[in-house]
């Protein structure tokens, strides 16, 4: 098995900041984020009657696994991210920070139930909802995030 020499990595490298840099957010995806199931699927379902792709899953770690694999094969529209903040394991804060990261172009907007959020915690997500949340709110929020109605 052969090893991969400097250029051949930087080379990668480029491909990999060029791939991202023309991303964009899919406004007709959303990755739903909660590791409460009943959340999750209620929330999931209200999103699917409106017309939304919904790629639902239970933690940050997950969230992360995902979108490096959305990345690495070169998927330009990437899915926007509906994430909880507490959650065991990576919090959505740190997840926001982490997928950013990689992939600029995302919207996510993080909702909780904790009304005295950190600036960290809001510094990496384009939108805050604090819960008890309607869908309505939600959906108001995707639109004024993405910018683009589904």
């Amino acid at each position: 098995m052969s090893s991969l020499s400097y250029d051949d990595t930087e080379e990668i490298c480029q491909a990999l900041q060029q791939s991202l840099e023309e991303s964009y957010c899919d406004p007709s995806h959303i990755v739903l984020v909660d590791n409460f199931a009943v959340v999750r699927n209620s929330v999931k379902l209200q999103l699917e009657q409106a017309g939304y792709q919904v790629t639902p899953l239970a933690s940050g770690e997950e969230l992360i696994q995902h979108y490096q694999k959305l990345v690495q094969s070169g998927q330009k529209a990437l899915p926007a991210i509906l994430t909880e903040y507490r959650m065991k394991g990576i919090d959505g804060a740190t997840t926001s920070q982490i997928i950013k990261d990689m992939a600029p172009a995302v919207k996510i907007i993080l909702f909780t139930a904790d009304v005295n959020l950190s600036p960290r915690a809001r510094e990496k997500v384009d939108s805050v909802l604090i819960k008890p949340v309607s869908f309505d709110e939600i959906e108001e929020t995707l639109f004024s995030v993405i910018d683009v109605i589904a």
